[in-house]
């Protein structure tokens, strides 16, 4: 797995925490703001990578913010294409998968995001690398 400098990688560790403070409130605001800024355009393939892997995970939380995080690369990709279409075309794949075969869909007591926020980021994510592997990259998905 290509490495993400320790604040970014602890970042992403956190989207794993069972604790809403810790995984909404703290690590994924702060993606999201980072992303948002264009500070995580030079680390969009890594944070895929995680994404991937946070998809594959056995905690629920933890494949909910790989959806988010998949969510946030293709954003950016969309804005800079700094990801790259190998990259956005995996995400796509993972995140198809992922949403079919998702065990866990009732929402989350614990924190303002909601399973089914999450799944509608998932689908945004995928609409969003559609659009960009038509568009961008000028190839059919």
């Amino acid at each position: 797995m290509t490495s993400l400098p320790a604040d970014l990688a602890t970042l992403v560790d956190d989207l794993r925490s069972p604790d809403p403070v810790v995984r909404d409130r703290g690590a994924y605001s702060a993606l999201a703001n980072r992303a948002e800024e264009g500070s995580l355009d030079d680390h969009l393939p890594a944070l895929a990578e995680r994404a991937v892997a946070l998809l594959a995970d056995e905690a629920v939380q933890a494949r909910s913010f790989g959806a988010l995080l998949a969510a946030l690369v293709v954003d950016r990709d969309n804005v800079t294409g700094r990801a790259g279409e190998d990259v956005v075309r995996r995400l796509l794949d993972v995140l198809r998968r992922w949403y079919v075969a998702e065990p866990d869909t009732r929402a989350a007591p614990d924190g303002p995001v909601r399973h089914p926020a999450v799944r509608a980021a998932a689908l945004t994510a995928l609409g969003g690398a559609l659009a960009e592997l038509h568009w961008f990259y000028g190839r059919p998905a």
